[in-house]
């Protein structure tokens, strides 16, 4: 095989590694189903949505991911950098069991609420690396 044909073919794999690779924090669906029924699990007696959200947060993502992503994945203006977007899969489980478990809820409302313990994670963080 010549290199013009051994770079075509691995341009080849290479966009096929990228197209099913989608996300790489995505989990398989065996493990997807167990970590969605310990979710409902975790909140079953949860009275206020911020609580709710607040704990399929901590248990979906680090807090690492909790600070530098977010839900749109898009700057909120033009002054700074977009954050990456927060596990596409994981973040639909958190917007489905809030919306199941509190039906007057919107996804405008539980955006809000992931945006405030965003910032209480991150000043809970800083309030540790002052001390």
């Amino acid at each position: 095989m010549d290199t013009v044909s051994e770079v075509k073919n691995l341009k080849k794999q290479l966009k096929k590694l990228k197209r099913t690779s989608g996300n790489a924090d995505q989990l398989p669906e065996s493990e997807f189903s167990l970590l969605e029924k310990e979710c409902r699990e975790l909140i079953s007696n949860s009275t206020s949505v911020f609580n709710t959200v607040n704990i399929l947060m901590r248990r979906l993502f680090t807090e690492q991911e909790i600070i530098s992503h977010s839900v749109s994945g898009k700057t909120s203006n033009t002054k700074t950098v977009a954050k990456p977007k927060f596990d596409t899969a994981k973040l639909e489980l958190l917007k489905n069991l809030v919306i199941e478990l509190h039906k007057e809820i919107t996804v405008s409302q539980i955006t809000f609420k992931i945006q405030a313990i965003q910032k209480s994670v991150k000043k809970t963080i800083n309030l540790a690396s002052n001390v």
